[in-house]
């Protein structure tokens, strides 16, 4: 789970051991669908007999220009949701139901992490930068994964069009090399594929 932290969070406080805790949050499944967007990867793809999803863009790379936007920008907490859903409607992104459900006062922390949570997720797993099949191979999230298939190729290359020109709305830089150097803290190096273990797109 994405957690935000203000600047009072990087201060010592000298109550913050003897606050009661009141309740824990464990969200096996987070507040991102990312059934939904099996389904429609492997609609617009088909089965073509590989199991694996593959992002074009890394979700490194997305996820890494987000990061270092708001470490430069520093927007306060309701300016960094208002730009991210900026971005999520601009990709006509709807909100997932558990979001629907449990997350609709942002002035809550534990909400506010959640639509956080879900808004950063919905746009690094932005369903048309994904493909169903062969690619290149992503390099550990250096390298644009290229499908082999041409026609997903257009497809995916229109998609990451689209995801860098709603970012580019609220001053994140995504680039578009084929090769970038990764600059990140060893806690953000996270998997841009996986596999479709379920039976729900089978």
């Amino acid at each position: 789970m994405i957690i935000t932290y203000d600047s009072l969070d990087q201060q010592a406080d000298k109550d913050f051991l003897s606050r009661k805790v009141t309740e824990l949050s464990c969200i096996r499944s987070p507040p991102f669908d990312y059934g939904d967007i099996k389904k429609r990867v492997a609609k617009v793809d088909g089965d073509m007999n590989y199991r694996r999803y593959n992002h074009f863009v890394p979700f490194q790379r997305i996820w890494l220009a987000i990061h270092d936007w708001i470490s430069k920008s520093q927007p306060t907490r309701q300016e960094l949701l208002k730009d991210l859903l900026k971005v999520t409607n601009q990709l006509k992104i709807e909100e997932d139901e558990f979001l629907k459900k449990y997350a609709t006062d942002a002035s809550v922390r534990r909400q506010y992490d959640m639509m956080l949570e879900w808004a950063i997720n919905a746009i690094c797993n932005y369903w048309k930068n994904y493909f169903k099949g062969k690619g290149t191979g992503d390099k550990q999230g250096t390298a644009l994964d290229t499908p082999k298939d041409p026609k997903q190729l257009t497809r995916v290359r229109e998609a990451a069009a689209e995801l860098r020109n709603a970012l580019s709305g609220i001053d994140v830089i995504l680039p578009m090399d084929d090769v970038f150097s990764l600059k990140e803290p060893g806690f953000a190096k996270l998997t841009a594929e996986w596999e479709d273990e379920s039976e729900e797109t089978e």
